[in-house]
């Protein structure tokens, strides 16, 4: 979706999703960083990311419950927004 950068005045790209908590999972915002350093073609810049504070799902702690679906693996999820400095090129 399309936002308004505050500090920099600018429309920026806002990818907002839950995203899989679990150990060796980098940021997408991380991966960004990362491909720009390298100076990796045709990607849009990165902005700005990280989780939003206090957002983290419980389902995988009620794994136990009767009416929890058994049949499928529970991650926590972590809700994180980035953003992508490049809308669109003409």
């Amino acid at each position: 979706m399309l936002a308004f950068d505050v500090e920099a005045g600018e429309i920026v790209f806002l990818k907002d999703y839950w995203r899989a908590d679990v150990d060796g999972m980098k940021k997408e915002g991380e991966i960004y960083e990362r491909l720009e350093s390298n100076r990796v073609p045709n990607i849009a810049p990165f902005g700005k990311g990280n989780n939003v504070h206090d957002h983290a799902t419980l389902t995988h702690t009620l794994r136990n419950e009767k009416w929890a679906c058994r049949s499928r693996e529970m991650v926590p999820l972590r809700h994180y927004r980035m953003s992508l400095d490049v809308v669109a090129r003409r």
